[in-house]
């Protein structure tokens, strides 16, 4: 394990916050539990990932004002190049995304990662027939009937991060 100011710990820093990094492959037994030889992908303007319209859950991460994370699952809806979560405006997630619009979003699955470095907005209601129809579709959820979840937001992906997909 590479210590924490080694020159190897700095360049895997580089290369993983690094914006103008255009792809990099990274064979690391840590990264993935794998072993060498896992490729890993850096990719500003993936297409499209078909578990997008089929996973139930995703992972939020956003951050809290004094800096600290905030990690929550949370059901979603991919819709013409956007994710798009329905909470309540009072939750710790939503108030997060006001304040910061930065957010990470990751599927569940571990042995296939597919994560997302996002920007948030506001979408103000009504909320467009598609996007009603893409959460009823999914889940059986009336949003227009949603009660206290009342602050949609489209979560705009910047960059994608996969491996092993």
């Amino acid at each position: 394990m590479a210590r924490r100011n080694s020159p190897a710990a700095r360049q895997f820093h580089l290369a993983w916050v690094a914006p103008t990094v255009p792809r990099c492959a990274i064979d690391s037994p840590s990264l993935s539990g794998k072993g060498p030889g896992v490729r890993s992908r850096y990719n500003p303007s993936m297409t499209h990932d078909p578990r997008l319209d089929t996973d139930p859950n995703l992972w939020l991460a956003t951050t809290r004002p004094d800096g600290r994370p905030h990690l929550v699952p949370i059901w979603f809806v991919w819709l013409d190049g956007e994710i798009y979560l329905l909470t309540s405006l009072k939750s710790v997630k939503a108030r997060n995304l006001l304040a910061n619009p930065r957010a990470s979003i990751s599927l569940e699955d571990g042995n296939r990662p597919l994560i997302a470095e996002c920007r948030a907005r506001l979408v103000p209601p009504p909320y467009p027939a598609a996007l009603a129809q893409a959460f009823q579709r999914k889940y059986q959820w009336d949003i227009h009937n949603a009660g206290e979840y009342d602050g949609m937001f489209a979560l705009s992906p910047q960059r994608w991060l996969s491996w092993n997909a």
